[in-house]
Protein backbone atom coordinates (compact mmCIF):
# COMPACT_ATOMS: atom_id res chain seq x y z
CA UNK A 1 0.00 0.00 0.00
CA UNK A 2 2.87 2.16 0.24
CA UNK A 3 2.24 5.66 -1.92
CA UNK A 4 -0.98 4.71 -2.46
CA UNK A 5 -3.30 7.63 -1.95
CA UNK A 6 -5.98 6.16 0.41
CA UNK A 7 -9.16 8.19 -1.09
CA UNK A 8 -8.31 7.56 -4.89
CA UNK A 9 -7.85 3.58 -3.43
CA UNK A 10 -11.58 3.56 -3.15
CA UNK A 11 -13.09 0.08 -2.29
CA UNK A 12 -9.95 -2.01 -3.27
CA UNK A 13 -8.04 -0.55 -0.65
CA UNK A 14 -10.66 -0.40 2.06
CA UNK A 15 -10.90 -4.08 1.46
CA UNK A 16 -7.48 -4.84 2.61
CA UNK A 17 -7.90 -2.82 6.00
CA UNK A 18 -9.63 -4.30 9.17
CA UNK A 19 -10.63 -2.25 11.65
CA UNK A 20 -11.58 -3.09 15.37
CA UNK A 21 -13.39 -0.79 17.73
CA UNK A 22 -13.20 -0.56 21.19
CA UNK A 23 -16.37 -2.69 23.05
CA UNK A 24 -17.90 -3.87 19.57
CA UNK A 25 -19.52 -1.08 18.77
CA UNK A 26 -21.72 -0.81 15.94
CA UNK A 27 -22.98 -4.75 16.13
CA UNK A 28 -26.44 -5.81 15.51
CA UNK A 29 -27.42 -7.23 19.33
CA UNK A 30 -30.52 -9.51 17.98
CA UNK A 31 -27.60 -11.15 16.13
CA UNK A 32 -25.62 -13.93 17.10
CA UNK A 33 -21.86 -14.02 16.51
CA UNK A 34 -21.57 -16.64 14.17
CA UNK A 35 -24.16 -14.39 12.18
CA UNK A 36 -22.43 -11.39 12.48
CA UNK A 37 -19.10 -13.20 11.31
CA UNK A 38 -21.15 -14.47 8.44
CA UNK A 39 -22.56 -11.26 7.13
CA UNK A 40 -18.98 -9.98 7.59
CA UNK A 41 -17.58 -12.34 5.15
CA UNK A 42 -19.93 -12.02 2.75
CA UNK A 43 -18.80 -8.98 2.26
CA UNK A 44 -15.04 -9.71 1.78
CA UNK A 45 -13.94 -11.86 -1.56
CA UNK A 46 -11.53 -14.83 -0.35
CA UNK A 47 -12.29 -13.90 3.38
CA UNK A 48 -11.31 -16.13 6.30
CA UNK A 49 -13.97 -18.78 7.77
CA UNK A 50 -16.52 -17.52 9.87
CA UNK A 51 -16.10 -20.87 12.48
CA UNK A 52 -12.22 -20.59 12.27
CA UNK A 53 -12.04 -17.26 13.67
CA UNK A 54 -14.61 -18.04 16.24
CA UNK A 55 -12.02 -20.52 17.17
CA UNK A 56 -9.61 -18.59 16.89
CA UNK A 57 -10.58 -15.97 19.13
CA UNK A 58 -12.00 -18.14 21.89
CA UNK A 59 -15.85 -18.25 21.00
CA UNK A 60 -16.81 -21.64 19.40
CA UNK A 61 -18.73 -22.21 21.82
CA UNK A 62 -21.07 -19.24 22.50
CA UNK A 63 -21.28 -18.62 18.86
CA UNK A 64 -25.43 -19.27 19.05
CA UNK A 65 -25.49 -16.65 21.40
CA UNK A 66 -26.75 -13.09 20.66
CA UNK A 67 -24.74 -10.26 20.90
CA UNK A 68 -26.33 -8.67 23.40
CA UNK A 69 -25.95 -11.85 25.46
CA UNK A 70 -22.34 -11.65 25.50
CA UNK A 71 -20.09 -10.13 28.04
CA UNK A 72 -18.25 -7.38 27.61
CA UNK A 73 -14.83 -9.54 26.56
CA UNK A 74 -16.62 -12.14 24.64
CA UNK A 75 -17.94 -9.04 22.41
CA UNK A 76 -14.24 -7.39 22.06
CA UNK A 77 -12.90 -10.90 21.03
CA UNK A 78 -15.87 -11.16 18.49
CA UNK A 79 -14.75 -7.37 17.21
CA UNK A 80 -11.34 -8.56 16.69
CA UNK A 81 -12.74 -11.25 15.26
CA UNK A 82 -14.94 -9.50 12.32
CA UNK A 83 -11.45 -7.11 11.94
CA UNK A 84 -9.85 -10.59 10.55
CA UNK A 85 -12.41 -11.42 8.29
CA UNK A 86 -11.06 -9.87 5.40
CA UNK A 87 -7.88 -11.64 5.83
CA UNK A 88 -6.36 -7.80 5.79
CA UNK A 89 -3.17 -6.24 5.09
CA UNK A 90 -2.82 -3.39 7.36
CA UNK A 91 -4.82 -3.73 11.27
CA UNK A 92 -6.41 -1.00 13.25
CA UNK A 93 -7.27 -1.72 16.41
CA UNK A 94 -8.54 -0.17 19.49
CA UNK A 95 -7.78 -1.64 22.47
CA UNK A 96 -8.10 -4.87 21.86
CA UNK A 97 -7.85 -6.40 25.04
CA UNK A 98 -9.65 -4.40 27.13
CA UNK A 99 -12.18 -6.16 29.70
CA UNK A 100 -10.55 -9.69 28.62
CA UNK A 101 -9.71 -12.34 31.51
CA UNK A 102 -6.10 -12.62 32.18
CA UNK A 103 -6.77 -15.95 29.96
CA UNK A 104 -8.56 -14.42 26.89
CA UNK A 105 -6.04 -11.25 26.88
CA UNK A 106 -3.09 -14.23 27.17
CA UNK A 107 -5.03 -15.64 23.71
CA UNK A 108 -5.59 -11.68 22.03
CA UNK A 109 -1.55 -11.12 22.84
CA UNK A 110 -0.96 -14.47 20.82
CA UNK A 111 -2.92 -13.65 17.92
CA UNK A 112 -1.76 -10.75 17.42
CA UNK A 113 1.94 -11.28 18.12
CA UNK A 114 1.34 -14.08 15.03
CA UNK A 115 -0.22 -11.98 13.31
CA UNK A 116 3.05 -9.01 13.33
CA UNK A 117 4.84 -12.24 12.72
CA UNK A 118 3.05 -12.89 9.10
CA UNK A 119 4.02 -9.67 8.17
CA UNK A 120 0.41 -7.49 8.57
CA UNK A 121 0.95 -4.08 9.42
CA UNK A 122 -0.64 -3.19 13.27
CA UNK A 123 -1.68 0.45 14.68
CA UNK A 124 -2.64 -0.74 17.86
CA UNK A 125 -4.17 2.07 20.44
CA UNK A 126 -4.42 1.37 23.98
CA UNK A 127 -4.19 2.50 27.50
CA UNK A 128 -2.71 -0.97 28.39
CA UNK A 129 1.24 -0.41 28.61
CA UNK A 130 1.66 -4.07 28.87
CA UNK A 131 0.37 -4.68 25.51
CA UNK A 132 2.79 -1.87 24.12
CA UNK A 133 5.70 -3.18 25.81
CA UNK A 134 5.26 -7.00 24.89
CA UNK A 135 3.61 -6.46 21.09
CA UNK A 136 4.73 -2.96 19.62
CA UNK A 137 8.04 -2.86 17.07
CA UNK A 138 7.66 1.30 17.23
CA UNK A 139 5.84 3.09 20.11
CA UNK A 140 4.45 6.68 20.29
CA UNK A 141 3.52 8.33 23.77
CA UNK A 142 0.92 10.77 23.54
CA UNK A 143 -0.68 13.31 25.74
CA UNK A 144 -3.12 16.34 25.35
CA UNK A 145 -2.38 15.79 21.35
CA UNK A 146 0.95 15.99 21.43
CA UNK A 147 3.80 13.75 20.83
CA UNK A 148 6.20 13.00 23.64
CA UNK A 149 8.38 10.64 22.89
CA UNK A 150 8.86 7.70 20.12
CA UNK A 151 10.65 4.83 19.71
CA UNK A 152 11.47 1.19 20.45
CA UNK A 153 9.97 0.09 23.30
CA UNK A 154 13.50 -0.93 25.01
CA UNK A 155 14.65 2.26 23.57
CA UNK A 156 11.62 4.08 25.44
CA UNK A 157 12.76 2.04 28.58
CA UNK A 158 16.38 2.17 28.70
CA UNK A 159 15.59 6.33 28.96
CA UNK A 160 13.70 6.77 31.66
CA UNK A 161 15.37 8.08 34.78
CA UNK A 162 13.90 5.48 37.24
CA UNK A 163 16.56 2.61 36.05
CA UNK A 164 17.69 0.48 38.53
CA UNK A 165 15.72 -2.49 40.85
CA UNK A 166 11.78 -2.28 41.35
CA UNK A 167 10.19 -4.67 43.85
CA UNK A 168 6.76 -4.62 44.74
CA UNK A 169 5.69 -6.34 48.40
CA UNK A 170 2.73 -7.72 49.49
CA UNK A 171 2.48 -4.86 52.19
CA UNK A 172 3.89 -1.83 52.88
CA UNK A 173 8.01 -2.13 55.41
CA UNK A 174 7.86 -0.42 58.49
CA UNK A 175 10.45 2.48 58.18
CA UNK A 176 12.77 0.75 60.78
CA UNK A 177 12.60 -2.50 57.88
CA UNK A 178 13.61 0.28 55.19
CA UNK A 179 16.02 1.84 57.11
CA UNK A 180 17.75 -1.83 57.53
CA UNK A 181 17.52 -2.20 53.81
CA UNK A 182 19.15 0.94 53.27
CA UNK A 183 21.73 0.06 55.59
CA UNK A 184 22.64 -3.50 54.09
CA UNK A 185 22.85 -2.17 50.45
CA UNK A 186 25.21 0.79 50.78
CA UNK A 187 26.35 1.24 53.89
CA UNK A 188 26.74 5.08 54.98
CA UNK A 189 25.09 6.16 51.95
CA UNK A 190 22.05 8.42 51.91
CA UNK A 191 18.84 6.93 50.95
CA UNK A 192 19.78 4.26 48.45
CA UNK A 193 15.88 2.93 48.75
CA UNK A 194 12.79 5.28 48.07
CA UNK A 195 9.13 4.25 48.71
CA UNK A 196 6.95 5.29 45.44
CA UNK A 197 4.52 8.09 46.45
CA UNK A 198 0.94 6.99 46.81
CA UNK A 199 2.28 3.18 46.36
CA UNK A 200 3.96 2.25 49.94
CA UNK A 201 4.37 -1.09 48.91
CA UNK A 202 6.60 -0.11 46.37
CA UNK A 203 10.61 0.60 46.26
CA UNK A 204 12.84 1.62 44.03
CA UNK A 205 16.86 1.01 45.00
CA UNK A 206 19.10 3.70 43.35
CA UNK A 207 21.21 2.64 40.21
CA UNK A 208 24.83 2.29 40.48
CA UNK A 209 24.32 -0.90 42.89
CA UNK A 210 25.44 -4.26 41.64
CA UNK A 211 22.47 -5.72 40.57
CA UNK A 212 22.86 -9.07 41.42
CA UNK A 213 24.42 -8.37 45.02
CA UNK A 214 21.79 -5.64 45.23
CA UNK A 215 18.80 -8.39 44.53
CA UNK A 216 20.20 -11.07 47.07
CA UNK A 217 20.18 -8.12 49.55
CA UNK A 218 16.66 -7.39 48.94
CA UNK A 219 16.16 -11.10 48.71
CA UNK A 220 17.02 -11.87 52.37
CA UNK A 221 15.86 -8.78 53.69
CA UNK A 222 12.55 -9.37 52.84
CA UNK A 223 12.79 -12.72 54.39
CA UNK A 224 13.72 -11.54 57.51
CA UNK A 225 11.06 -9.16 57.72
CA UNK A 226 8.15 -11.61 56.63
CA UNK A 227 7.77 -9.93 53.18
CA UNK A 228 6.52 -11.24 50.39
CA UNK A 229 8.19 -10.14 46.96
CA UNK A 230 5.45 -9.94 44.02
CA UNK A 231 7.79 -8.31 41.65
CA UNK A 232 10.89 -7.44 41.32
CA UNK A 233 12.51 -5.82 37.90
CA UNK A 234 15.96 -5.29 37.27
CA UNK A 235 17.62 -2.61 34.57
CA UNK A 236 15.17 -0.43 32.76
CA UNK A 237 12.10 0.99 34.06
CA UNK A 238 8.40 -0.14 32.81
CA UNK A 239 6.81 1.27 30.02
CA UNK A 240 4.46 2.25 32.30
CA UNK A 241 7.14 4.15 34.38
CA UNK A 242 8.22 6.08 31.58
CA UNK A 243 4.81 7.14 30.48
CA UNK A 244 4.29 8.01 33.82
CA UNK A 245 7.48 9.96 34.07
CA UNK A 246 6.88 11.73 30.97
CA UNK A 247 3.05 12.75 31.26
CA UNK A 248 2.38 12.54 35.31
CA UNK A 249 -0.55 11.13 34.71
CA UNK A 250 -1.34 8.85 37.93
CA UNK A 251 -4.72 7.79 35.90
CA UNK A 252 -3.22 5.44 33.35
CA UNK A 253 -4.83 2.18 33.84
CA UNK A 254 -2.41 -0.55 35.60
CA UNK A 255 -0.37 -3.07 33.47
CA UNK A 256 -1.42 -6.17 33.79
Amino acid sequence: MRGREPRAGGAALRARVGFMLQGGEGLQPRATARESLRLFSALHEGGHDPDELLASVGLETVAARPIRRLSGGERQRLALAIALVGNPEVLILDEPTAGLDPEARRGARALIERLRAEGRAILLTTHDLADAEELADRVVILASGRILAEGAPAALMADAGTAGIRVRLHAAPEPAALARLGRALAPGSPAPVAVDEGRTNELSIAPGLQAADAIATVASWAAREGLLILQLRSGSASLEERYLELTGDTGVEDSA
